[in-house]
């Protein structure tokens, strides 16, 4: 081989030909007015001419009308002396007219000989690259399809247990609370046994349709847990109570131990570790025909969490170690058994279920014939001694002073139900069919508390209490008590940033009703913050505007100028939406434009509307664009009173 550092320049030029003739990338040098200079082979290929054509090729030859307007202004910005430093994908015309995709890379150049300016082009051949993107991008976009279907079939199953939950607790809320009332009446021993009867068909018919749902939402991930203090011995025992007495009646033998329990009071969910614990019992009694059922509760340290165990022991019909999963949904001992005892089948799976969610488990033991001990572990959290969660004792202590309380509840029975509880817990009621009363009557009367039904005609419960709290003066606040029979995930949240207080699930019964009422308008209530209600206008964010020098003077008069004629056309676009994608946009947009100039309730309206939008559905509209013209004129109006 010849050594070019030596001179052999013949030889070098001849190698370099060489490589630039048989580069696998076109080498293309144009001048500035795309003709062409010289070219390698590759680029002949590449449009499939011979090479003897490529003298008259202009690189406006080989582009589409697309690529011509984006190639003229690349030479523009090459003859102005600005350095491109992307590669660019084109697509290259054959002469044929079918495409080819390159990779074009450029740069300006002085022809070796005339010193004249021109431009060097590489092409990279591109067009397996660019499908195999191509057909990554599909794929992406199949699976996010997908995706979104999944979401969107989610959305729907949730939307239809919501459905199915309020429709069923709805009657359930009446039957119940009517029965409850009914046997609190003089009645004979055969209307009382009656009557007792309906209540526990009644309380079956409950237990069945919350086992659904609960596994429903378990199945669709949508499960959420309380973290919240209680006394173990004190949830234990209102689980056990009636157990005892069924036990009792049955000839049962039948005992509660508390065995190294170190932390009475805990930080955790009460209600899901009630409902295993209530499971297994309830399995316990329904199997078990003669000796006796003991529940044994104990506790040891894990790190800084505490394991608390639960351990039902029974002298039952056991269970067979050849019988299928009885942790399987629907599983039953056999297909007799639902008929013999009774059940869905989902009581253990759920049990399983909660207890894994509370970072626990559940197992069993047994001998058939001779019975069965259950136990399922969860992790909580203990509490300092010295500081104890309420007794129930407490609790009915602080609910005797009479109180005057407003039911909002769109149904008569519902109304009834509520104004018998309230009445036989000493205190005074008035009804409102739906918000709009509600509101009217808050505006002419004063109540200590207010119970709130979510859907309802005219206006919602959630927009009622947002009406509610935006007429409420600075340092006043009326609990209001959420009463949904939408026992589904979220529906809690959703009541509280309404601006809601608590949370009661329907049906409601005497003692739940008690607890919150003495929780809100007891005695001593729990010190709990108020939530602040976004101001009309805020000041801080008007003086932070003022002090920026965007544009030059007067920033801040130009940016409320333009929102005094673009929020009201802002609104219009929300009442013109004619689909939930259009108002979500138009709200957003409204949102980000009243937060940025300081209207802060518009903008808490605007945003509870783009939420909704997002979901797929907006509830009460009318009331909400309502809601939201009235902050507008309030914005408007504030506006006015500081530009005078």
């Amino acid at each position: 081989m010849s050594d070019f550092r030596r001179g052999d320049h013949a030889s070098a030029d001849a190698f370099f030909q060489h490589l630039v003739e048989t580069s696998t990338d076109g080498l293309w040098l144009i001048d500035f007015d795309g003709r062409t200079v010289y070219a390698n082979a590759r680029v002949a290929e590449m449009h499939g001419i011979s090479v003897s054509e490529l003298g008259g090729l202009s690189v406006f030859d080989v582009l589409d009308d697309r690529g011509k307007e984006s190639f003229r202004g690349h030479l523009e910005r090459l003859r102005a002396g600005m350095v491109e430093q992307d590669d660019e994908e084109s697509l290259l015309v054959r002469r044929d007219g079918t495409g080819r995709w390159v990779l074009v890379s450029s740069q300006a150049v002085m022809h070796p000989t005339s010193g004249e300016p021109c431009v060097l082009l590489r092409l990279s051949d591109f067009s397996r690259r660019r499908q195999e993107r191509d057909e990554l991008t599909r794929a992406k976009a199949a699976f996010a399809e997908a995706r979104d279907s999944a979401v969107a079939e989610s959305q729907q199953k949730s939307e239809f247990l919501a459905t199915v939950s309020h429709e069923i607790r709805t009657p359930l809320n009446g039957v119940l609370g009517l029965n409850e009332l009914l046997l609190a009446t003089d009645l004979d021993d055969e209307q009382r046994r009656l009557a007792t009867g309906v209540g526990q068909s009644g309380r079956l018919l409950l237990e069945l349709v919350s086992d659904v749902l609960d596994f429903s939402k378990v199945d669709a991930g949508r499960l959420d847990l309380e973290e919240v203090e209680f006394d173990v011995r004190v949830v234990v025992d209102q689980v056990v109570d009636p157990v005892r007495e069924a036990a009792h009646g049955k000839g049962l033998g039948f005992s509660v131990s508390y065995d190294d329990l170190d932390h009475r009071v805990v930080r955790g969910d009460p209600t899901r570790l009630a409902q295993v614990c209530g499971n297994l019992l309830s399995n316990a009694l329904k199997f078990t025909d003669e000796g006796r059922v003991d529940v044994v509760v104990s506790s040891e340290a894990v790190g800084e969490a505490t394991r608390l165990r639960v351990s039902v022991v029974d002298t039952g019909i056991g269970i067979d170690g050849d019988a299928a999963d009885v942790f399987a949904p629907f599983q039953q001992a056999d297909s007799s058994t639902s008929r013999v005892f009774g059940g869905t089948g989902l009581g253990l799976a759920i049990s399983r279920d909660l207890a894994e969610a509370m970072g626990g488990e559940v197992q069993f033991d047994s001998v058939v014939g001779r019975g069965t001990t259950f136990w399922f572990t969860c992790l909580v959290a203990p509490v300092d001694a010295g500081h104890a969660a309420p007794s129930t004792d407490a609790v009915r202590a602080t609910t005797q002073v009479p109180r005057r309380v407003l039911v909002v509840e769109d149904n008569e029975v519902n109304q009834m139900v509520a104004r018998g509880f309230l009445h036989s817990l000493g205190h005074s009621v008035e009804t409102a069919s739906d918000g709009l009363a509600a509101v009217a009557l808050l505006g002419r009367d004063s109540f200590d508390l207010v119970l709130m039904d979510v859907q309802m005609p005219r206006l919602d419960g959630y927009a009622t209490t947002r009406r509610i709290r935006s007429a409420e003066p600075a340092g006043s606040r009326i609990p209001i008590v959420a009463m949904t029979a939408n026992a589904v995930a979220g529906e809690r949240e959703r009541c509280l940033s309404a601006g809601m207080d608590d949370f009661l699930t329907k049906p409601v019964d005497r003692e739940d009703l008690a607890r919150v009422l003495a929780s809100w308008v007891g005695d001593k209530p729990p010190a709990v913050a108020p939530a602040t209600r976004p101001p009309v206008l805020d000041r801080a964010r008007l003086a932070l505007l003022a002090d920026e020098d965007l544009g030059g003077a007067d920033y801040l008069g130009r940016v409320l100028g333009r929102f005094e004629t673009g929020g009201p056309a802002m609104v219009t676009a929300i009442e013109d939406a004619r689909t939930v994608e259009d108002l979500q946009f138009a709200a957003h947009k409204l949102a980000g434009t009243a937060a940025n100039i300081g209207f802060g309730r518009m903008a808490d309206v605007a945003r509870d509307l783009e939420e909704q939008a997002r979901g797929g559905a907006v509830r009460a509209p009318d009331a909400l664009l309502e809601d939201l013209r009235a902050a507008l004129g309030e914005s408007l109006d504030a506006l006015a009173a500081l530009r005078s």
